[in-house]
């Protein structure tokens, strides 16, 4: 007689001659359930990968968020130039090279100003593709600037990484992208003031990378000072231009530089429009 056991997990069958209670009957039975856990464990198997397969997918390459000073000490015609920039460079040969050496990037920005005024912020975008590069750069060249007041870089920073954070926690790389024409302002304080100094080793800690574009038509020496209190993190550089009208250039560069494999970025060259900072120390 044959009899069918039936479970979650399909059908046994098993053949017993007679006596169906007793021990031929109860061995075939455990090869059907052995047979069942068999197939289980594949089922688990399969599901295991399913679900590392999506979160390796779910994880970018790098992700990087532009800061952009709209403080009181940018005018509109240099907030301007600053977008400009950034659009332009991101459709440039160069920065699409280095997106396309880089695997899954993703960018997004913070318009930073004054403690006292929320950041500007637009989410982490796929660029994957010059669609999708022409689409992030027309999002950065229309947007309004609703953001001005003292220097307060460390809100800037603190957004951004809150930014990375929520929607980059896994990325294998992650950067944000500091440009700016001043220092941390040390005015009166509001209540939101969050300290550069603090929110730079936040960043730090969480493994994320500070670099920094000054633009100091005064020669103030706010390279230097970006060098000292802005970037961090695994090979944090700073850059420095002298003025607005060579911002384009030089944010291409940085952004190829950012962008870029370590590897690949090493062989890269400065344009005579900007000047790298030297690091501190030997």
């Amino acid at each position: 007689m044959t009899q069918i056991w039936r479970g979650h997990f399909g059908l046994a069958h098993y053949h017993c001659s007679g006596h169906c209670n007793g021990r031929p009957a109860l061995a075939a039975l455990y090869r059907g359930l052995r047979g069942g856990v068999a197939s289980l464990r594949v089922l688990a198997a399969s599901l295991v990968l399913s679900i590392s397969g999506s979160l390796a997918a779910a994880c970018s390459d790098l992700a990087i968020v532009l800061a952009i000073d709209a403080s009181g000490s940018v005018n509109d015609a240099d907030f301007r130039l600053q977008q400009e920039g950034y659009a332009r460079a991101l459709l440039s040969p160069r920065v699409q090279a280095a997106i396309q050496s880089a695997g899954h990037v993703e960018i997004g920005v913070v318009v930073w100003g004054d403690s006292d005024w929320p950041p500007q912020v637009l989410p982490l975008a796929r660029v994957a593709s010059v669609a999708e590069s022409v689409a992030l750069a027309g999002r950065i060249a229309s947007l309004p600037r609703n953001v001005s007041g003292n220097t307060g870089i460390g809100r800037g920073v603190w957004a951004a990484t809150d930014l990375l954070e929520a929607q980059a926690a896994c990325a294998f790389r992650r950067v944000i992208n500091v440009s700016g024409d001043g220092i941390e302002s040390v005015a009166p304080r509001p209540r939101t003031h969050i300290p550069l100094d603090f929110a730079r080793k936040r960043a730090v800690d969480a493994g994320i990378t500070i670099n920094g574009l000054a633009i100091d038509p005064d020669r103030t020496g706010i390279g230097l000072w970006y060098r000292d209190r802005v970037i961090g993190g695994p090979s944090a550089f700073a850059m420095e231009v002298s003025r607005y009208g060579d911002f384009a250039l030089a944010i291409e560069e940085k952004l190829a530089r950012e962008i870029a494999p370590p590897s690949v970025a090493a062989l890269t060259a400065l344009p005579p429009e900007a000047r790298r900072i030297p690091a501190i120390g030997p």
